[in-house]
């Protein structure tokens, strides 16, 4: 690649797409001139291949047989013949799981993925799952399918009255244009991509980009500023291979699979390059709405979950009663009307070049499906943005951008997810401020050429007082992968929770006999903890948060080998493994750190102890003191003064080591501690 002649890319009598095109293709033959692939049957093992019992060498030939002539031998009224059988069992049954775990991490580290390597020994110690999708459909089904939904949606959605651009948008100093970027900005959008060993539509792959990187980075910069400076999107990187997935329920119904796009790998070069410009004049002008979560630097789902809780705990504290309305939109990404988002980008301040580049990126794609090692025909899109691209989801919320301005309520985006909240002294009131809400927010979709699924969109009543009158009030609602119920005390989301980490124990038992504690320690972490965790400042102070570290502490025995009912508070602090409750007061000290300039300090003209510490919030109910801002500032004035004052990342550290070596099965265990200076 070094030695390539490129004088075709700066060659200017040939459109920017030739040269785009002749630049993909040079690439493509030359990795299958060096690189060739070959198409493997994936139900059969390669002859190379180490076959399931790889681990039982000649030692352990050895052990069975000695075992099986002391098994022969062996009499049960004679205690010695007995004690030698037992104690050559033991001995065989260590050395089998030695061999395992041996085996296993030989597999990991001669792995050129060890990640990827760890979680296929994970998958198969779970039960037997397809994953796959169903082998009743032919690709063509699933392109017909893919490519037709969307259709469908739009083709069925009443558009109502109204002006979809009227919304106010911030006066910018100048519109935005997209700037020139250097082979250095290249090279880091490069090395940003996610390492994956799948391959394109070219046959390329993330991993042999990032390898050749040096090599092509000043003909690749040319051909990325030539389409940012002309306003054309190349055809060739607007192709799609999509794979099928199952998702859930039936497999005999095409609508029960999703489809996974494969887009070209220079695809999402030069689109990172793009969303950088977008995503930083949006943020420099103040232009996106604070409602909006998704997609966003320093925003989660967290966020936008304690957003949630507060609001309804706040209705508490006042007496009155809330109401949520979830709102499900079908298909949302992929029904995206096109000339509606020009339009707004239009009002937001885009130039002309940089609206013509959108609409180059947007226009005349296409998508194949690839199943059964089949390739559909290719089936064009005129809807929505390209699925699996990195985008699409900053010019999906852009378009969503404005939907708060229209709603008289409270509302919380994470994407297109979408939740209206509203509170009302009477409980007749609330199912009347609910209806108005959703269909407030259901006109607003239709307005803007997106169908809401009411069938799929809920409804919630929360208050402390009886509800009997609201019938159809549901038990439970999913907000955001947590579970919420009418009254906020998080028993319906531990009990989920605690549910679906019982079959995690399992698979840990199951894997303490094929790794190294290592390995398993390093499972745990992957596929318990970052699930026992999710959301914790939020339901860490709840009652119910008992029943995850129960089960965290089951966890902790299975990965170290002990008995059911032995104390495993040590092998915390030996394993490095933060408690729940430890990890709840972390969540709860780091947030309030960093929003310290968001409380109140209760300075006054007495030199006492307590003179820079934050002002609790009052709170007549103590369900309203179960938030994580009364429990954080209650947690972060025990800290001594100048462990607060230490900037963010070394404050986490220091609090996370702290807690490490305490390992709290309580609050008053963190409280008492700072109390006798162990900091």
């Amino acid at each position: 690649l070094f030695n390539v002649d490129w004088d075709f890319v700066y060659d200017v009598e040939f459109e920017i797409c030739v040269r785009w095109d002749f630049f993909i293709k040079l690439i493509s033959s030359l990795s299958d001139q060096y690189f060739p692939r070959k198409l493997i049957d994936p139900n059969k093992k390669p002859s190379h291949a180490a076959s399931k019992n790889d681990w039982f060498g000649d030692d352990l030939e050895r052990l069975r047989c000695d075992l099986e002539h002391c098994k022969r031998s062996r009499r049960k009224d004679d205690e010695e013949t007995e004690y030698e059988y037992l104690s050559k069992r033991n001995k065989y049954k260590t050395a089998i799981k030695d061999a395992k775990c041996n085996s296993n991490e030989k597999r990991i580290f001669n792995s050129p993925n060890p990640t990827k390597t760890m979680w296929n020994l994970i998958n198969e110690n779970k039960p037997n799952a397809m994953k796959g999708a169903s082998l009743e459909f032919t690709a063509d089904d699933f392109i017909k399918y893919f490519s037709t939904i969307a259709k469908k949606i739009v083709d069925d959605t009443e558009i109502p009255d109204g002006d979809p651009l009227n919304f106010h948008v911030k006066n910018v100093e100048a519109p935005f244009e997209f700037c020139s970027v250097t082979p250095a900005d290249v090279l880091k959008c490069i090395q940003d991509l996610k390492n994956t060993n799948g391959f394109d539509v070219y046959g390329l792959s993330t991993k042999m980009i990032k390898c050749i990187s040096l090599a092509i980075v000043f003909p690749l910069t040319h051909l990325i500023n030539e389409s940012l400076e002309h306003g054309i999107f190349p055809a060739s990187l607007k192709v799609a291979e999509v794979i099928p997935l199952f998702k859930k329920g039936s497999r005999s119904e095409i609508e029960n699979h999703r489809p996974i796009s494969k887009l070209p790998i220079f695809s999402k070069v030069i689109e990172r390059a793009m969303k950088q410009q977008i995503t930083c004049f949006f943020e420099e002008n103040d232009l996106f709405t604070d409602n909006q979560y998704g997609f966003r630097n320093s925003r989660s789902t967290k966020d936008a979950i304690l957003n949630f809780s507060n609001f309804v705990l706040s209705a508490f504290e006042n007496g009155d009663y809330s109401s949520a309305v979830l709102v499900d939109v079908a298909k949302a990404f992929d029904c995206l009307p096109h000339n509606l988002l020009t339009k707004k980008l239009w009002k937001y301040g885009f130039s002309a070049n940089a609206v013509k580049l959108i609409e180059s990126y947007l226009n005349e794609r296409i998508q194949a499906v690839r199943h059964k090692n089949e390739l559909s025909n290719f089936h064009a899109l005129a809807h929505g943005v390209p699925q699996g691209s990195v985008l699409g989801p900053i010019l999906f919320i852009i378009f969503i951008n404005d939907l708060p301005q229209s709603m008289s309520r409270l509302t919380i985006l994470f994407a297109d997810d979408t939740t209206i909240l509203s509170s009302e002294k009477a409980l007749e009131n609330v199912s009347t401020s609910s209806t108005a809400s959703e269909l407030s927010v259901t006109n607003w979709f239709n307005l803007n050429g997106l169908s809401v699924n009411n069938s799929k969109t809920q409804t919630m009543v929360f208050g402390l007082r009886s509800l009997s009158t609201f019938e159809s009030n549901p038990e439970k609602v999913k907000f955001l992968g947590v579970l919420v119920d009418p009254k906020l005390n998080w028993n319906a989301h531990c009990e989920d929770l605690a549910k679906s980490l019982n079959s995690v124990i399992f698979l840990l038992r199951r894997l303490a006999d094929k790794l190294s504690p290592n390995a398993v320690l390093t499972a745990f972490h992957a596929t318990f903890l970052s699930r026992a965790t999710y959301a914790i400042v939020c339901w860490g102070h709840s009652s119910s948060a008992s029943l995850i570290f129960s089960c965290q502490r089951r966890a902790v025995r299975a990965i170290s080998g002990l008995g059911y009912r032995e104390n495993c508070k040590d092998y915390f602090i030996k394993l490095k493994i933060l408690t729940i409750p430890a990890i709840f007061i972390l969540e709860c000290v780091v947030f309030i750190h960093y929003h310290r300039d968001d409380f109140k300090v209760a300075n006054h003209q007495y030199p006492t102890r307590t003179v820079n510490n934050l002002v609790v919030p009052f709170s007549r109910l103590n369900v309203t003191r179960n938030v994580s801002n009364w429990w954080g500032i209650k947690f972060f004035n025990a800290l001594p003064e100048n462990v607060r004052n230490l900037n963010r990342t070394v404050f986490k550290r220091s609090i996370s080591r702290f807690l490490c070596k305490l390992a709290p099965y309580t609050f008053d265990e963190f409280f008492n501690a700072i109390k006798d200076e162990k900091f």
